[in-house]
């Protein structure tokens, strides 16, 4: 009992000490600690054997004590009075040191102490409980057998007719195409074959400086093995590159004058293109392509270069 006397005399020299100067929040709030722990070891170790658990309750002394402490009824009455009297003028001590530390503002509602998770923890937490940011993309359209008709337009360049006086241009009217594509497509490569009609009207003839208009045509038929790659830009629309080569049987003629030259023959060719497919619904495709092709040169004409621009519409499973 002398020892908490001696505890509380310490108390009110250090408050004495700190109405001289500024105290900081953590002073106050060890202060406090020191306060409750004092409660604390007198209700547990200076009266278990002759009082009944004054109080048990960790928070800090209010306002409202109790100073009438429940005490053994086997205790003698002269004992007992002096344990409460010695209890209630402790507590009256320690009330009026709160008060005091109440004044200098200080709060025993401190947040207590956060847990800490340890850093392995608290990733699984987070992987565990993150919602995948991506989605599964659909299958692609477009893999596998397709059967692709379609229909163009064309332009020629390059054309000379090969006469004894030198070589001269002939210029041709912009023709058309139309054909059929087959093939088999995989997610990046494809192959196919295609076969091509084109013709194109042959108007006028260029002698030197001297145009005379004629009456002809170059036309043919064209076939090509080709390869390409393709890239989706979505599940339902990819962009497409490649070449082949093939043949054309090709027939040139033109009239001028009393004048006729024709001439028929198979020549090698080969070709380049680039496109874009689209899959409105399934296994229904729609697309534009760009091709260049040449052929091969003839006895009475030269090579010639095609430019074509076709729309295809078919099935591809």
């Amino acid at each position: 009992m002398r020892s908490y006397c001696i505890i509380i005399f310490s108390f009110y020299s250090i408050f004495s000490a700190f109405g001289q100067k500024s105290v900081s929040e953590q002073e106050l709030s060890d202060l406090g600690r020191e306060l409750d722990r004092i409660q604390a070891e007198m209700d547990r170790d200076e009266f278990k054997d002759s009082v009944s658990e004054v109080t048990q309750n960790p928070e800090p002394v209010d306002a409202e004590l109790d100073l009438n402490p429940v005490l053994p009824a086997d205790i003698p009455s002269t004992e007992r009075t002096q344990a409460i009297d010695a209890i209630s003028e402790i507590r009256a001590e320690l009330l009026a040191i709160q008060r005091e530390l109440n004044k200098l503002g200080w709060t025993n509602n401190l947040p207590l102490p956060q847990k800490t998770v340890p850093l392995v923890q608290e990733q699984t937490a987070v992987l565990s409980t993150t919602v995948p940011a991506f989605v599964q993309m659909d299958k692609p359209s477009g893999m596998g057998f397709y059967l692709l008709p379609f229909l163009g337009v064309s332009r020629t360049e390059s054309l000379k007719w090969k006469s004894l006086g030198g070589d001269f241009d002939l210029s041709q009217e912009h023709g058309h195409s139309l054909g059929l594509r087959t093939g088999y497509s995989w997610n990046i490569l494809f192959i196919d074959f295609q076969m091509s009609h084109y013709e194109n009207e042959i108007e006028r003839l260029d002698l030197g400086g001297l145009i005379f208009d004629l009456s002809g045509k170059a036309e043919g038929l064209a076939y090509h093995a080709s390869m390409g790659v393709k890239m989706y830009v979505t599940p339902k629309v990819f962009l497409s590159i490649g070449g082949g080569l093939g043949g054309s049987d090709q027939s040139i003629s033109f009239e001028l004058m009393t004048i006729k030259q024709e001439e028929d023959d198979f020549l090698p060719s080969y070709q380049v293109f680039a496109g874009v497919e689209y899959f409105p619904v399934d296994h229904f495709r729609i697309g534009l392509r760009y091709r260049w092709t040449k052929m091969e040169g003839m006895n009475l004409f030269s090579s010639q270069e095609l430019h074509l621009a076709e729309l295809s519409v078919g099935y591809s499973h």
